[in-house]
């Protein structure tokens, strides 16, 4: 299970205006310098349906001994690299966005949503030593449905941003040719980026429900791992997560997560594919208020 802080059925939907921006007047010969109008950022309005947090209770895990005695492994194998690339395709989306009068929402973890426009995601978790240091996720129009502007979400110690354009996390300092994706402000509603509502939490795949005998797939290359938890609601819905494992690196490359439906909450499914860190990772390089939320990430 990743991450191991999701499982927020009906989270939240929040809208924010996005800021204009104004350029400096400049008045020549003068010496005195030009004004700048920065640009206004309002906070956010959330229209919020229920959300309901996982419960720190983790069900008993079950079933298979040869699944669970492997999953094991890919648990510590995911938590020894430096964090992971996750890319959810439009078809199976974690976010859905609309753009309306200037005004920008989102929703996660939720089925389809009317209005709303699946988005490509490309989330990028940051991890040291075993803990989430920060998470950036690039929500971007797939194409299909009300256009919005593509946006970054960005989670850190500090709080939750908003950044213009996306928020692609890198594999080096900071330098003169690295992008820096506009700040396009603060974020006071319920922090969840990625499923995410924390940072310095555990990282990795998690050890949790009742496991299923695994399938040898591609080729006998790959383990099939499927595995049922609680996906905590009220009331309660089920996930079904799909994990397939290379047998080589312990690490999964593509989880697919079917939640049930459950009383008003639809049932919906979730695909990621995975690409592990085995360096680094630094949060996107940001400016304006935005800049100090990555400051002194590790």
């Amino acid at each position: 299970m990743l991450p191991a802080a999701a499982g927020a059925t009906g989270a939240p939907t929040p809208s924010i205006t996005i800021p204009k921006t104004t350029r400096p007047k400049t008045t020549r010969p003068k010496t005195t310098r030009p004004k700048t109008t920065r640009p206004k950022t309002t906070r956010p309005k959330t229209t919020r349906p229920k959300t309901t947090r996982p419960k720190t209770t983790r069900p008993k895990v079950t079933g298979n001994a040869a699944a669970i005695a492997f999953y094991r492994k890919v648990v510590k194998a995911t938590a020894a690299t430096e964090g992971v690339e996750e890319i959810y395709p439009p078809q199976q989306p974690l976010t859905q966005a609309k753009f309306a009068g200037k005004r920008l929402s989102w929703a996660e973890m939720q089925s389809t949503k009317a209005g709303f426009s699946p988005a490509t995601d490309v989330v990028f978790v940051g991890a040291e030593h075993g803990k989430v240091t920060f998470v950036a996720d690039s929500v971007l129009y797939a194409g299909k449905g009300t256009i919005f502007p593509d946006f970054g979400l960005l989670l850190t110690a500090k709080g939750e941003v908003l950044l213009a354009n996306g928020a692609a996390a890198r594999t080096g300092p900071a330098g003169k040719k690295t992008p820096v994706y506009p700040c396009a402000g603060g974020y006071s509603g319920p922090k969840l980026v990625a499923g995410y509502n924390q940072v310095g939490i555990q990282f990795g795949y998690s050890l949790i429900g009742h496991f299923d005998k695994m399938k040898l797939v591609d080729k006998a290359k790959a383990y099939q791992v499927t595995s049922t938890y609680p996906w905590f609601g009220n009331p309660a819905q089920t996930a079904t997560e799909v994990d397939t494992v290379p047998i080589a690196t312990d690490l999964p490359a593509l989880t697919v997560i079917h939640v049930s439906a459950a009383g008003k909450f639809a049932a919906f499914t979730m695909r990621e594919a995975n690409i592990w860190a085995h360096q680094k990772l630094y949060p996107p390089a940001t400016n304006g208020i935005c800049a100090a939320y990555v400051k002194g990430v590790p």
